[in-house]
C-alpha cells in the first residue's frame, strides 16, 4: 500500500473487535417472512442490501451475537466485500461473515468499509487469502490489515465523496440505459416508417 509520509498506520485489530458470524449447529429453516431474527448472509453484504432478508425462529442467541448499528460486515470467502450494518432490524450475521466492530472514537465504520472495498486494499487482501480450495480470508489476516488512520473530519470527507461518486455512477448508468431505449425507439420508428 502507498501512504503519505507521517500518516499514522494501525492494524485493524488495534482499533476494532473482530469476530466470526454465528454458526448454526443444527439445520435452521430460514424463511422470508418478517418474524423472528434476521440472518445477514454474504449476498446482503456483496449487494450492500439489507432489505431482502431471511429470518430464523431460533431465539437462543447470546447478546454478543446480535448485530449493532455500525458493525462492519466483511465476507470471508471469494472476493472480500464490506458493508456497514445500520439497520434497525434485530439480526445476526452468518458464519461466512466477519463482524468488525470499530472503536468509533478513532475510526468511522463507513471509512473502514470504504477502505476494505477500495481497489488498493482489495489487492492486499487477495494476497492474504488462503487458496487451498477456495479463496478464504482468515480472521487473523483481516486483523493484521493496515489501515491509515486519518482525522475523523478527513474520514467523513472521504465517505461523503465516495457516496457522491456512487450516486453519480448510478445516474450515468440510468442515463445510458435511457439513451439505449431512445435509440431503439428511433430505429424501430424509422424501420416501421
Amino acid at each position: 500500500m502507498y501512504y503519505i509520509v507521517g500518516m499514522k498506520i494501525k492494524k485493524l485489530k488495534d482499533f476494532a473487535d473482530i469476530k466470526t458470524g454465528f454458526t448454526f449447529r443444527d439445520s435452521v429453516e430460514l424463511h422470508p417472512e418478517l418474524s423472528g431474527l434476521a440472518v445477514i448472509q454474504v449476498r446482503n453484504v456483496v449487494n450492500n442490501d439489507f432489505k431482502d432478508l431471511v429470518y430464523t425462529d431460533k431465539t437462543d442467541f447470546k447478546s454478543n451475537n446480535i448485530l449493532t448499528k455500525g458493525d462492519v460486515l466483511v465476507t470471508s470467502r471469494g472476493q472480500v466485500r464490506a458493508a456497514v450494518y445500520n439497520e434497525r432490524t434485530k439480526a445476526v450475521a452468518s458464519n461466512l461473515l466477519f463482524i468488525v466492530r470499530p472503536n468509533t472514537e478513532f475510526v468511522l465504520p463507513e471509512y473502514v468499509s470504504l477502505l476494505i472495498n477500495s481497489d488498493l486494499v482489495q489487492k492486499k487482501l487477495k494476497r492474504l487469502q488462503d487458496y487451498s480450495t477456495m479463496a478464504a480470508l482468515s480472521i487473523k489476516a483481516l486483523g493484521e490489515l493496515e489501515i491509515p488512520v486519518l482525522t475523523k473530519e478527513k474520514q467523513k470527507e472521504l465517505v461523503l465523496f465516495a457516496g457522491l461518486a456512487t450516486k453519480q455512477e448510478k445516474i450515468f448508468s440510468e442515463l445510458a440505459e435511457l439513451n439505449k431505449k431512445l435509440m431503439n425507439g428511433v430505429i424501430k420508428g424509422t424501420l416501421n416508417g
